[in-house]
C-alpha cells in the first residue's frame, strides 16, 4: 500500500520565503527506528531561479538541519523532467520524473 501525502512549499524568486512542512527531509539518519516520532514540523525556506531559459532549480533548506533538498525542473516544449538532489547523498542518483504538459 502507498501512502499519499499533500505538502505544499513555497520558494521565493532569489529570495528564501519560509514555512513548515511534515515532510522528512534529507537526513542522515534514514534508516533509524522512529527518528522523527514527536517532532514538530520542520522548518524550511524556499528559493528557486533559473539556471537557464529551460532549467528551473528549486532550493528548499531544512532550517534546523545542515541539509538541502534540490529540484530540477527541466522544460523542452510541452515535455518536463524533474531531478531531485539531496545534499546528504552527494553521489546518489535519483530516478527522473519524466511528464507532458496539456494545454
Amino acid at each position: 500500500m502507498i501512502n499519499s501525502v499533500t505538502c505544499i512549499f513555497s520558494f521565493g524568486s532569489g529570495q528564501w520565503v519560509t514555512g513548515e512542512t511534515s515532510l522528512h527531509g534529507p537526513n542522515l539518519l534514514l534508516l533509524a527506528k522512529a527518528h522523527f516520532v514527536g517532532l514538530p514540523p520542520a522548518r524550511v525556506a524556499g528559493c528557486y531561479s533559473w539556471k537557464d531559459e529551460n532549467t528551473l532549480e528549486l532550493i528548499q533548506r531544512y532550517i534546523q538541519s545542515p541539509h538541502t533538498e534540490t529540484i530540477n525542473c527541466k522544460f523542452d516544449k510541452n515535455k518536463i523532467s524533474v531531478n531531485f538532489f539531496y545534499s546528504n547523498e552527494p553521489n546518489s542518483v535519483h530516478s527522473e520524473i519524466k511528464g507532458v504538459a496539456k494545454n
